[in-house]
């Protein structure tokens, strides 16, 4: 998740990835999101398409470049369903708020100033 800083990768940031699991509720959580990420409240298939094209505040999707998890073209798709979805392509793996908290807040902010 970390390729381009690892050294980044230290016991404070992995004990606050962790510490939600220590909950003893925390299977139904983790199963209640995935549920509520696939279905609406009347059980229904949630078409995410549909709800980023109708989305309309702007959007600022900051992307790393290394991410082993989700590709770029994920990115490249949102855009396309989102006339105010913005993306910021960044040196990082999964995780560049993370690996390069500086550069993500400067991003941040800049969009902040422009959109709201």
């Amino acid at each position: 998740l970390y390729p381009v800083q690892p050294e980044r990768v230290d016991d404070h940031l992995v004990e606050s990835i962790l510490q939600p699991s220590y909950d003893p509720n925390a299977p139904q959580v983790l199963g209640n999101i995935i549920e509520n990420i696939m279905y609406d409240s009347d059980e229904n298939c949630v078409d995410v398409e549909h709800i980023i094209n109708t989305f309309e505040k702007p959007m600022l999707l900051i992307w790393g470049t290394q991410d082993a998890w989700i590709s770029k073209e994920i990115a490249e798709k949102i855009v396309q369903l989102h006339p105010k979805a913005k993306t910021k392509f960044v040196r990082a793996g999964h995780c560049p708020q993370d690996e390069i908290p500086e550069t993500v807040n400067e991003i941040m902010l800049q969009f902040l100033v422009r959109e709201c």
